[in-house]
């Protein structure tokens, strides 16, 4: 408490008053040496039990050091206390402590030791203000080399333990074209042993009205993404490669990991356009003027507002902001709501993401979506594969293929779950 300002300047800057400090506190201790020893012999030789012994304690409201000597201490611990002076000190009121002993010399010393503990903490103070004022037309420069520092840390302890997980530099293509359409997707790898396609599940059928169109050099592009969450050697983590240059239309039963490719896609697609490393084996960023990414919402009581119009602002906010060159990843929406009007709703959702050119990834459990008539250019389905092993069961892959999943695992998650 009285020594603060020890490491905030050079002590070679203030050597005198470092010195008065170390003497002060050297010659206080020799008191309080002298003092307590003797006492705490007297009460071991009487034989008193530990909770009457006598304690020497620090006081952090009165700033002192005090001898305490318990009511059950022997007759002769307290005779040996007024041979050797001890007197009743005062608080920081001037009233005298009853159960505290001290002696004229401790208390001269502690009065001594605070005070040059005070002068050593002014002339810090002062010592510093000094330097601020020095350093004052310098201010700026100093800060933004402090802030350089920084970043420059962040930035050698981000690539050193991306170079450990595998991560990559993506390659950054900066071009203007970003209004392309889906190119062919690449799978996911091969299947689980003898594990074969269930009913619900189909390959990829033309969506009505669409045209299909060749994929583009500024495509948004991973080649093995894995979850940043996750470590990428590991064998149970299922990578993800894909090409995005328009919009997915991505259906998959609970979890099969559509969630989680929209969550890696935001993160990989941040960390790649800040010129950071991100979670995949290769990447391609073209330049995007915004990452949005809209999973799910809570109510806002305060605003008389219930969790689905709070979905629909924040859906109003994506169609005011999104341009030809915006990522735009949605999961779920209008699950607050019943089937058919969500459907409805998601469906002009989609049609307004196709028609602005963005890239778009747009997952739903609403598989009344798949049906509707829909006027998109620049969307492709997609779907998290779920394959039937041979005991019967299904089991999601967590990867992403081209096609269509109106699959459900709830019954199983919620037995699993218990």
């Amino acid at each position: 408490k009285n020594e603060l300002f020890w490491n905030k300047v050079r002590e070679s800057q203030l050597s005198e008053s470092f010195a008065a400090v170390r003497l002060a506190r050297a010659h206080l201790a020799s008191v309080l040496r002298a003092f307590a020893a003797p006492v705490m012999e007297a009460s071991l030789q009487a034989g008193d039990p530990a909770r009457a012994r006598p304690v020497l304690h620090a006081d952090e409201h009165n700033n002192a050091l005090w001898m305490r000597v318990p009511a059950g201490a022997a007759a002769a611990v307290r005779a040996r206390v007024k041979e050797l002076g001890g007197i009743h000190p005062l608080d920081r009121f001037g009233k005298p402590e009853p159960g505290e002993y001290s002696t004229p010399e401790v208390e001269a010393a502690l009065q001594t030791y605070r005070f040059v503990c005070h002068a050593a903490s002014r002339a810090v103070a002062d010592q510093l203000r000094a330097l601020a004022g020095d350093l004052q037309p310098r201010l700026a420069a100093l800060t933004s080399a402090a802030t350089l520092a920084l970043v420059a840390v962040a930035l050698e302890r981000h690539v050193s333990e991306a170079l450990r997980l595998g991560w990559c530099f993506p390659e950054l293509v900066h071009g203007v074209s970003a209004s392309g359409c889906a190119s062919e997707e690449q799978g996911g790898g091969e299947g689980m042993g003898d594990e074969t396609p269930t009913p619900g599940s189909r390959d990829e059928a033309p969506t009505p009205g669409s045209t299909p169109l060749p994929g583009s050099e500024n495509d948004l592009s991973f080649q093995g993404l894995w979850p940043y969450w996750l470590d990428g050697r590991a064998a149970s983590t299922v990578p993800a490669s894909f090409d995005l240059s328009g919009a997915f239309l991505l259906t998959g039963p609970n979890m099969a990991g559509k969630s989680t490719t929209l969550r890696s896609t935001a993160a990989a697609a941040l960390l790649g356009s800040c010129g950071l490393m991100v979670p995949a084996a290769r990447a391609r960023l073209p330049y995007l003027d915004a990452i949005m990414l809209r999973n799910f919402s809570a109510d806002a009581p305060l605003e008389g507002r219930s969790s689905f119009a709070v979905e629909m602002t924040e859906v109003r906010y994506v169609l005011e902001d999104v341009s030809p060159r915006s990522l735009v990843l949605v999961d779920e929406l209008c699950r607050g709501t019943e089937v058919q009007a969500g459907s409805a709703l998601a469906g002009a959702f989609v049609e307004r993401l196709d028609a602005s050119g963005c890239r778009a990834v747009f997952a739903t459990h609403l598989h009344a979506l798949l049906d509707l008539p829909l006027r998109l250019r620049n969307t492709r389905r997609m779907r998290m594969e779920v394959l039937q092993g041979p005991d019967g069961r299904l089991r999601p892959t967590l990867r992403m293929l081209p096609g269509e999943c109106t699959q459900s695992l709830a019954l199983e998650v919620a037995r699993d779950s218990g």
